[in-house]
């Protein structure tokens, strides 16, 4: 593959991991992705109580999180449970981060 192929391929991959880098920007988004790695999804009210912040910043974070797939929800009466889900980017962040260190390195040798 030429460089010329392989800088669009990368630039693709960026515009495809945008959404995860942007939600992943905010450190209060990173500390509850981080509370939620644990054994079982967790309410906003839960993550609150874990957290000096509001319900309502708990919620309007976990929406971004949510919209850039981040985060599943699910309902079980009234209550709305988070948990993390990163699998959709898995593929995507390894193939970019092998084609920045490709780059890197062919360039490291010249």
């Amino acid at each position: 593959m030429s460089s010329k192929a392989k800088l669009t391929e990368l630039t693709e991959l960026f515009r495809k991991n945008l959404p995860l880098f942007n939600a992943l920007g905010d450190a209060t988004r990173q500390q509850l992705l981080l509370l939620m790695m644990g054994d079982r999804p967790l309410s906003v009210n839960e993550l609150a109580a874990k957290m000096a912040t509001s319900r309502p910043t708990i919620s309007h974070h976990l929406r971004v999180l949510y919209e850039a797939k981040i985060v599943v929800e699910h309902k079980e009466g009234r209550r709305t449970y988070y948990k993390p889900q990163l699998s959709d980017y898995y593929y995507s962040v390894k193939e970019l981060i092998d084609l920045v260190d490709e780059l890197t390195t062919n360039k490291e040798e010249c």
